[in-house]
């Protein structure tokens, strides 16, 4: 018995079986019934062309357009092969700028982590906040404000220093000008504040003072305080000149003194009214070398050969940071 075709069941004789013409025909016959014409496929072609097939959504099946954009918010189109990885490929670039941003604080991050790990470690993050600048903090310690991190202060404890002293002396009748140096700045100092410190009474004695005192001389004498730069360079800060009389003293006090050296700053106030707070009463010299050790100087002049006595009061205290 001959056996069959899967679809259309048509039979297929053994080899020991004879075909007749009967069978064949038959066959044939099958052939005609399951196949359609040319006429069939289009009719059936334009039915299913004007079938009413609804769209797609997110509760009922349809027919549904695809898109490759990776931004859309539409819920009735689907996303091609493209828009696929496009989305993953953003979603890797987020991901490392994330982790970039968190090694960049000091918070350990990698890419291998998940996305719910790196939140995590995001939400214990802490802004930084506060309005302290460089200024305020200790010099080469590191701080945080609300303008960023990392930031490096350069504040410096301020140093008290004493400079209290008495030297006294004469200048002989050959003499015109005699200097001393009253005390430096040091190098490694930004701003100085000098005042004068005594328990003494009286505002000369609360003052950096220098004096003249002698019973014979009745010339022109002038008393000097002068800043000086590494190179010599001068700075008059106050000074006062009178014709002597004899049996008469002279004193110059220099009550506050303040250097910026990086303002290129400096300012006085002396017991001639010739110094304020904000400027010196004539202006540095633009050559002043700031960056250096500063000296403060006591300086006398005298007209005529006479000799004179002299005295250097230093009772005060240096304040720099």
């Amino acid at each position: 018995m001959p056996i069959e075709t899967n679809r259309l069941k048509l039979p297929l004789p053994l080899g020991n079986e004879s075909v007749s013409r009967v069978g064949i025909n038959n066959i044939f016959e099958k052939i005609d019934e399951g196949v359609a014409t040319r006429e069939e496929v289009e009719e059936l072609r334009q039915s299913v062309s004007e079938m009413d097939i609804p769209n797609a959504s997110l509760t009922e099946k349809g027919k549904v357009q695809l898109s490759s954009k990776t931004n859309g918010d539409r819920e009735d189109v689907a996303a091609t092969e493209k828009a696929v990885g496009l989305a993953f490929q953003a979603g890797v670039e987020r991901k490392a700028e994330v982790v970039a941003a968190l090694n960049s604080i000091g918070v350990s991050a990698s890419t291998s982590e998940t996305w719910a790990s790196l939140t995590s470690k995001v939400s214990k993050v802490i802004r930084a906040t506060g309005n302290a600048v460089p200024a305020d903090v200790l010099a080469g310690k590191t701080f945080s404000n609300n303008n960023g991190s990392n930031l490096v202060g350069t504040y410096i404890t301020p140093v008290r220093t004493a400079i209290n002293g008495i030297n006294n002396g004469s200048i002989d009748l050959n003499e015109r000008d005699y200097s001393r140096i009253l005390f430096t700045i040091p190098v490694s100092n930004r701003y100085v504040d000098v005042f004068g410190d005594s328990t003494e009474p009286g505002d000369k004695w609360r003052a950096i003072r220098i004096g003249i005192t002698n019973t014979q001389v009745q010339s022109a004498i002038t008393l000097f305080y002068h800043a000086r730069d590494r190179a010599g360079r001068l700075f008059t800060l106050d000074f006062y000149s009178v014709n002597r009389v004899p049996n008469q003293e002279l004193y110059l006090s220099l009550y506050n003194l303040r250097i910026d050296r990086q303002a290129r700053s400096l300012l006085f106030k002396g017991g001639t009214g010739n110094g304020d707070w904000t400027r010196p009463y004539h202006t540095i010299p633009n050559d002043f070398d700031f960056n250096g050790p500063i000296d403060v100087v006591a300086a006398f002049h005298k007209s005529s050969g006479v000799p004179v006595n002299y005295s250097v009061y230093l009772t005060g205290q240096m304040i720099t940071t």
